[in-house]
């Protein structure tokens, strides 16, 4: 956490034109300043200009840049005033010197954000942008979670069950350990006895964890995979036992204030949804995200007799939970946060912010 204060302010925009000699000298101080002090710059994602798509354009450009070109960025976690400027909630914070001033410059005027404000110090909590190392499992399907990371411009190594069980996952080699979905038993028996132990050893020390689908049901313990080692959520279950392959397709979620949610929707997100496992609801604090009743069967293929029946498990149990585990932390998506369509069908999402999640997520969880 850096504190804040309040410090002379600037405000710049791209394109600037200058219509007169008068205000030039005034742009040279402006510039000479920029160039020569170590401050930060804030402005707001949330501008009118901003569809949804820009501002995934603009997080995966500064993941691109956080690991190659050594960026510093924060995005916040609380609204921010400044004089007479007011930042809301999930603005973003790049950090500038004389070395980096250049390329933090060139990053502004690529994504024409016109508005920003130069401060000294920060003292409002912030989730850090920084490199992760992340593993993915290489078991499951992995194939659009890739997608997903790549497009977030997110580095990752893949990492196999074997390896899991000759000790790849070190703490001190990965922060984040991603299992994708697929089917749990297969997942499960690939892992073994030693894999679940292993997974478990990586989180007690201070690892994270990122289940989806099938890698949330994983750790459940009312799960049927039979490694009793990856089952070490205690008292956690699921409320589609049986049966579990209660449907597919659009979902809505409505979301907690939480920085796994930041920028986002609280009200309503669509998702995909793939039979996955509905959480019992047991401590509210887990619970980041829960389903929506589905009015329509539109955009979803139901294979239960009714949506009655579908609606009574998705409304009572728990979408997306963040579990702290020992030294660790645990996130559990019931949905696909790296997919914006069904696979095989024509349904599909009209906007594919919902990878915001991952991307939260994936920050949240090394900040935490």
């Amino acid at each position: 956490m850096i504190a804040f204060t309040k410090t002379k302010t600037f405000i710049y925009k791209f394109p600037v034109i200058v219509s007169t000699l008068l205000l030039i000298p005034l742009l040279i101080i402006v510039l000479v300043n920029v160039n020569t002090t170590s401050h930060y710059i804030i402005f707001s994602l949330e501008s009118e200009k901003f569809t949804q798509s820009k501002i995934l354009n603009i997080l995966s450009d500064l993941n691109n840049r956080v690991n190659k070109d050594n960026f510093k960025a924060y995005l916040t976690l609380e609204p921010l005033s400044i004089k007479d400027n007011t930042f809301p909630k999930g603005s973003l914070i790049l950090y500038v010197n004389k070395d980096n001033k250049k390329l933090v410059l060139d990053f502004i005027k690529k994504h024409n954000i016109e508005k920003f404000l130069e401060i000294s110090k920060i003292n409002v909590p912030t989730l850090e942008i920084k490199p992760v190392k992340i593993a993915v499992l290489e078991s499951g399907d992995t194939f659009y979670l890739y997608n997903s990371l790549n497009m977030l411009n997110f580095a990752y190594h893949k990492i196999t069950p074997e390896d899991i069980k000759k000790n790849a996952l070190d703490i001190n080699n990965f922060d984040i350990l991603i299992i994708p979905p697929g089917t749990s038993h297969t997942i499960a028996k690939n892992l073994g006895e030693i894999g679940g132990k292993k997974i478990r050893e990586f989180i007690e020390k201070g690892g994270n964890y990122i289940g989806i689908c099938a890698g949330a049901y994983l750790l459940l313990s009312d799960s049927t995979h039979g490694i009793e080692s990856l089952k070490f959520l205690k008292d956690i279950e699921t409320l589609n036992q049986k049966p579990w392959n209660i449907g597919m397709g659009v979902l809505k979620i409505k979301m907690k204030e939480h920085p796994i949610t930041l920028g986002l929707n609280y009200e309503e997100l669509p998702v995909i949804y793939i039979n996955g496992p509905i959480i019992k609801n047991i401590n509210p604090n887990y619970n980041i995200a829960s389903y929506l009743p589905l009015s329509s069967p539109k955009d979803f293929l139901n294979n239960l007799p009714n949506l009655y029946e579908l609606n009574k498990i998705i409304t009572t149990g728990i979408a997306l939970s963040h579990i702290p585990f020992k030294k660790g932390d645990i996130i559990l998506f019931s949905f696909h946060p790296e997919l914006n369509s069904l696979p095989g069908t024509s349904i599909k999402l009209s906007d594919p912010y919902n990878l915001r999640l991952l991307f939260n997520a994936i920050y949240f969880s090394i900040n935490s």
